[in-house]
């Protein structure tokens, strides 16, 4: 897509690998600001060791400037201001928590189609979003887009509602509008969690 240059048309200014319980993803950042991830499994729980910051204790037991230790616990964590554009390859099924979290300068995401969970705070705080289409596989998502301020746009390609949480859409732009396969507006309207975050939901056209 245009949206991103191809990885060969842009300078690699970060790059990496890593692996969890039946998952092993590689990752570059190039200059024109675009993360791109590939790979197969999910990113719940993913850990690492730079510059020995690993965190082995629950959540609410360690510290950080952020408050919240899983933030850094990503490997492209250092390069945050960086960051503009995500794109995640085919393979991925899930984003985990607070992956993205208070990513200022995220602007344009791209999700597979493999997803199937966005976990708590995955974009949480990122406020130059302002439109995000969740795949058609995806069957939950956590508050993963609270407090992204500028979020005006959503769309979900799902056929049916994924599980989403009073808070998923909290504090995101005035007046947001959803998306929808024409089939499945009217069930979207009658979903509780959903015609609550949106009172305004449309067929895709």
């Amino acid at each position: 897509m245009e949206l991103f240059k191809k990885l060969e048309e842009a300078e690699i200014m970060a790059s990496g690998h890593f692996s969890g319980e039946n998952t092993h993803l590689t990752w570059v950042l190039t200059n024109d600001g675009t993360l791109t991830i590939k790979g197969k499994g999910d990113l719940i729980d993913i850990r690492n060791d730079f510059d020995n910051r690993v965190y082995d204790t629950d959540y609410f037991g360690a510290f950080h400037i952020f408050n919240y230790p899983w933030v850094c616990c990503y490997p492209w964590f250092d390069c945050l201001d960086l960051i503009k554009a995500a794109v995640f390859g085919e393979g991925i099924e899930g984003l985990g928590v607070g992956t993205f979290q208070r990513y200022w300068n995220l602007e344009k995401i791209m999700l597979p189609d493999s997803l199937k969970l966005l976990d708590s705070w995955t974009f949480y705080g990122c406020t130059k979003l302002k439109e995000i289409t969740i795949p058609a596989n995806v069957t939950e998502v956590g508050d993963a887009f609270d407090e992204c301020c500028n979020l005006k746009k959503v769309t979900c390609l799902a056929k049916r509602p994924p599980s989403i949480m009073d808070s998923t859409f909290e504090n995101i732009a005035k007046d947001p509008v959803l998306y929808v396969p024409k089939e499945c507006v009217d069930t979207y309207q009658q979903n509780t969690c959903w015609s609550k975050s949106f009172k305004e939901i449309k067929n895709i056209l």
